[in-house]
């Protein structure tokens, strides 16, 4: 954005995982991405660099590990799940309080990582002004249909028993999610089963706490996205009932170049960058910087 100066930043957070970005001065907000359950930081790319050209701050956290941990990596001392990501989180937040102490932050979540922002809500960080769920939703087998339903219940607890079995989930053989630690697939299939977010290592009810969080909300769904259908969106943000929420659908006739799904918005995320805009300045979250120069 060439009359923006950009203060690029990098920052570790725990072991295998970071955080980069740039913040430009004038924008009051900084959109935290986090990506999905083995996704790479450099698939994000694209999204982050729309969201420095509307002119708000970006930065991008790399969930720990990637999904590319080995096995000697993964198991005994490397064992983590969805508790631990959210510390991570809590981190970020800790540097940018350090860095940028003035700033709001939005958290953009992409399918686990929308899962991760929302429940992070519960944590009661005041830096926390919104939350976008992107491609992302419950994955309580419930908002799924007919064989779809039967299909997502059967695999998501064979992954979690066999995580149990193994002692990590080998995700890359598998062609699902990457490489994985017991717990995360642990976490992740007993949300499947149930619908309700009961994690590993953690006191906190997350049930109880979400019907209290008084914040803002957005859902994405990429319509022809089997693995976040619209149910499972709503499933989770109903699970805010003080909030501001709404659930915006994008549609293939809204992308240009591509035939989108779980993953491929991101090679145009385009209308997901303009969705996010125009509800980000109608709740004031930031102004429209393209058009103030």
């Amino acid at each position: 954005v060439e009359n923006h100066n950009l203060d690029h930043f990098q920052h570790v957070v725990s072991d295998h995982s970071n955080v980069t970005g740039a913040d430009i001065e004038q924008s009051q907000t900084i959109v935290l991405i986090i990506p999905a359950m083995g996704a790479p930081a450099r698939l994000y790319t694209q999204l982050y660099n729309g969201m420095i050209q509307a002119g708000t701050s970006a930065a991008i956290m790399n969930l720990r590990g990637g999904g590319r941990l080995e096995k000697k990596l993964l198991t005994k001392n490397n064992n983590f799940g969805y508790t631990e990501l959210l510390e991570d989180i809590d981190t970020v937040f800790e540097f940018f309080a350090g860095r940028y102490p003035s700033k709001d932050i939005v958290i953009l979540g992409h399918s686990l990582g929308g899962q991760l922002g929302c429940l992070y809500n519960c944590h009661k960080n005041p830096r926390l002004k919104a939350t976008i769920v992107v491609a992302g939703g419950n994955v309580g087998y419930h908002s799924w249909t007919g064989t779809e339903r039967i299909k997502t219940c059967f695999v998501t607890q064979f992954f979690g028993l066999l995580s149990m079995i193994l002692g990590w989930f080998p995700g890359k053989k598998i062609g699902f999610g990457g490489n994985q630690p017991k717990n995360i697939m642990i976490d992740w299939s007993r949300n499947a089963r149930t619908g309700r977010y009961v994690l590993t290592n953690q006191k906190m009810d997350y049930e109880k706490q979400s019907q209290k969080v008084l914040s803002l909300f957005l859902g994405i769904v990429i319509d022809t996205d089997f693995f976040a259908p619209y149910a499972s969106t709503i499933s989770l943000l109903d699970k805010f009932p003080q909030s501001n929420t709404k659930v915006v659908t994008l549609k293939t006739e809204a992308f240009k170049t591509i035939s989108p799904d779980h993953f491929r918005w991101l090679k145009e995320p385009g209308p997901v960058i303009d969705t996010f805009v125009s509800w980000a300045c109608e709740k004031g979250l930031i102004r429209n910087e393209k058009s103030t120069g």
